[in-house]
């Protein structure tokens, strides 16, 4: 897999910080949602920066509510992005979907139970592979799904 250049790294932390996900930040850099998984994986600086970069835009739109008791107009769009992109923290009621962080968990608890579990190599390895694989595609699944309910209704 081809890694990502210093440009398509910070074009899409730019992107993120737009209030886009990932998939939207991967067309715009021209690479593929899984490349941006992989450069998350494996270099930790992108991923701390990616992460931030999500902070930096819901720390926005926080702002623009809090300031909405003076005489902003358009606090309501604000609160309408945080309930659609942020649900858990901001959703009206209780959210039926599960966190990014909650399936990594299972995942990574799961991947533990089968290194302990699976006695041969080769089956044990696949097995660990395909986790992995499931990770990648749940991540890419939310971060579109994000960005679709980003969107706003058509």
């Amino acid at each position: 897999m081809t890694r990502l250049s210093e440009e398509q790294k910070r074009d899409a932390a730019l992107v993120v910080a737009a209030g886009c996900g990932r998939q939207t930040a991967a067309d715009f850099v021209g690479c593929t949602i899984e490349q941006i998984q992989q450069a998350e994986l494996t270099q930790p600086e992108f991923a701390r920066e990616l992460r931030r970069a999500e902070a930096s835009c819901e720390i926005a739109h926080m702002r623009c509510v809090r300031q909405a008791s003076n005489e902003s107009r358009q606090w309501r769009s604000s609160v309408w992005w945080m309930e659609t992109v942020r649900p858990e923290r901001y959703g009206r009621g209780r959210s039926e979907s599960l966190t990014r962080a909650a399936v990594n968990n299972f995942l990574s608890e799961l991947a533990e139970a089968v290194a302990e579990e699976v006695r041969g190599d080769c089956d044990r390895e696949r097995l660990l592979r395909r986790l992995e694989q499931m990770r990648w595609h749940t991540v890419a699944d939310a971060d579109a799904a994000a960005a679709q309910a980003a969107e706003g209704p058509s």
